[in-house]
């Protein structure tokens, strides 16, 4: 970091604060009374500090990462996850981990396409898994690989519809358009994208559940 005059006026403090203190706990200096010229000499430290600081931050690069809806920046970035009870963590495949940490890093540092791009492959991921839970095999059409057949296929396997109607929601309003190449995705419509796939991420984890029993 260049901050070579900040942290050489921050080290002098630091040395005299140590020394000061250390005088001060001495039984046999501890009544004496602190001197004008230890005070002058404490501010004058404490000026040139401040205004290296002043001169040198401004050099640093420095990227503030605000609240995004209501989620905070630091999980979204780290354990995304963790917007499900620890008893269904287990249950999300791989995939669908590896795009909530993209997406939750996505949705943090401000680039919301991406994020919908990632909670959107990271929730089909997780449809295909919850199929394989239902029909006790994997997805057999391989050649068909859309949320319309996945939405389709689940209902016949009588998939609950809180679950099917929610992923024809995403399907109708926000997915199909998300993946085109011209869509362009607001910071404020992110979240909300971001909070429909997790909810139902929740529900279909549920059900997975109770099949895994």
């Amino acid at each position: 970091m260049p901050l070579d005059d900040t942290r050489r006026t921050a080290k002098y403090l630091h040395q005299f604060l140590e020394s000061w203190f250390r005088g001060m706990s001495d039984p046999k200096t501890a009544e004496s009374n602190i001197l004008q010229n230890e005070v002058n000499m404490f501010l004058g430290g404490k000026e040139e500090f401040e205004k290296a600081f002043d001169r040198e931050y401004r050099n640093l690069h420095v990227f503030t990462v605000m609240r995004k809806g209501i989620y905070d920046t630091q999980a979204l970035i780290t354990a995304p996850e963790r917007e499900l009870p620890e008893r269904l963590r287990k249950l999300l495949p791989p995939q669908t981990l590896d795009d909530w940490r993209e997406a939750g890093r996505c949705l943090a540092l401000e680039v919301p396409t991406a994020c919908a791009f990632h909670i959107c492959r990271g929730t089909e991921a997780l449809m295909l898994a919850y199929y394989a839970a239902l029909a006790k095999h994997p997805w057999p059409y391989p050649q068909t690989r859309n949320w319309d057949a996945y939405i389709t296929h689940l209902d016949k396997k009588s998939a609950p519809k809180s679950i099917t109607s929610r992923l024809n929601e995403i399907r109708e309003m926000d997915r199909n358009a998300y993946a085109h190449p011209d869509k362009t995705v607001t910071l404020d419509e992110a979240p909300i994208l971001f909070r429909l796939c997790t909810g139902v991420t929740f529900y279909m984890c549920e059900e997975m559940e109770k099949l895994a029993r």
